[in-house]
């Protein structure tokens, strides 16, 4: 028999796929699981070894990126196109980034 850990977004049904068995067969290894609709994130069970099947590793948490700051665009003349004048507020539009206004 093997340990395994729930993980957000597991139910009975995706472990007994995962390790080739069934639900029934983790609730007769698991007595202490009453109600097979309600698992805890964290909460760990026995299950089935099965040759061939390993756990999947535990999820990881993605790294959150930094972007660059967007610069405000200077103060344009009077006979800059609009579209040089706001070059840089559409730049960063189009990289998804908040607008600094100066």
């Amino acid at each position: 028999m093997a340990q395994y850990t729930i993980r957000t977004g597991d139910t009975l049904f995706l472990v007994a796929e995962r390790f080739n068995t069934t639900v029934e067969e983790i609730l007769r290894l698991n007595p202490n699981v009453t109600n097979p609709n309600i698992i805890f994130v964290g909460q760990v069970i026995t299950v089935p070894d099965r040759p061939g099947t390993t756990p999947s590793p535990p999820a990881t948490t993605p790294t959150p990126t930094t972007r660059p700051p967007v610069t405000p665009a200077p103060n344009p003349s009077p006979n800059q196109p609009a579209l040089t004048q706001y070059s840089s507020i559409i730049a960063g539009l189009a990289r998804n980034q908040p607008i600094q206004q100066g």
